[in-house]
């Protein structure tokens, strides 16, 4: 007996999908600049600590959080994961934006550990494109969702320079890339809600959902350094991380302090080396 294919995804479940992968990329690039261009402290030493801290925090609550946002949307689906990390998107850079507004450096430090616990974004839209739509365009959905962070990745930080040299008032100006960042985050969730609710469907019990493991990060780290042929490329991955994460947060500050470059010049500078790095 036949069974009829699978019927076409269209855009209205698709597009709020890439969307949210283009947004979350484009605020993790544009972010970068925006610190290094607004010190949290008018002291040079507490302010390299601070700047550290908010570009460190980020990552590190990365490291224990996306296993575990993985393993939930794996046991109550991908929508309201996705949800809860556009969510916590939203919150990051509102707090930061605010931090920035009102001269708190504790704030701007909250808003970086939000971002980072709910820094699951990415990884979770693109396991709802391949659980969307018939297998043979897989390959395509996820290929546009990757095309989609790469655009972020790159014109982050031209709207952000675009946005910073809009002529507000430098109170306003300084913060209006994180503003259009939560707007359009906003608008995105309003349209992936909207969208037919399948993209969420949990998986069913017995189909060996992922347990939930606070330490899974942990545990995933010390298995792969248990292993010699891990343990050489997972040194190697980790080199090549902290040489790219060295020269990725350190650029901004580099041209800021030697060459006296705006906010919005080292936007447009990130911007041009985005495609490389992308």
């Amino acid at each position: 007996m036949s069974h009829a294919a699978a019927p076409p995804i269209g855009l209205a479940r698709l597009g709020p999908l890439w969307l949210l992968v283009f947004v979350d990329a484009m605020g993790f690039a544009m972010i970068v600049p925006i610190l290094a261009a607004n010190p949290l402290s008018s002291v040079p030493v507490v302010q390299a600590l601070l700047y550290g801290i908010a570009v460190g925090i980020y990552p590190l609550a990365t490291f224990f959080a996306a296993p575990l946002l993985g393993a939930m949307s794996d046991r109550h689906g991908r929508l309201p994961v996705m949800l809860v990390c556009g969510g916590g998107l939203v919150a990051s850079y509102a707090a930061i934006a605010l931090g920035f507004e009102i001269g708190s450096a504790a704030l701007v430090i909250v808003g970086r550990l939000v971002g980072g616990l709910t820094a699951a974004t990415q990884a979770v839209a693109l396991a709802a494109l391949a659980d969307l739509g018939p297998a043979e365009t897989k390959d395509a959905r996820i290929n546009i969702g990757l095309l989609s962070s790469s655009l972020g990745f790159v014109l982050g930080p031209v709207l952000s320079g675009a946005l910073a040299g809009w002529g507000f008032g430098a109170r306003f100006d300084r913060i209006a890339p994180l503003v259009a960042v939560v707007a359009i985050a906003l608008a995105t969730l309003a349209w992936l809600g909207a969208t037919d609710r399948q993209a969420g469907r949990p998986i069913p019990v017995g189909t060996g959902a992922a347990r939930l493991d606070l330490l899974g990060s942990l545990k995933e780290l010390g298995q792969a350094f248990a292993s010699p042929v891990l343990r050489r490329l997972s040194a190697i991955f980790l080199l090549q991380q902290l040489g790219w994460g060295a020269f990725f947060f350190f650029i901004p500050v580099f041209l800021i302090g030697h060459f006296g470059l705006r906010a919005a010049e080292v936007s447009y500078f990130m911007g041009v080396m985005g495609p490389a790095s992308a």
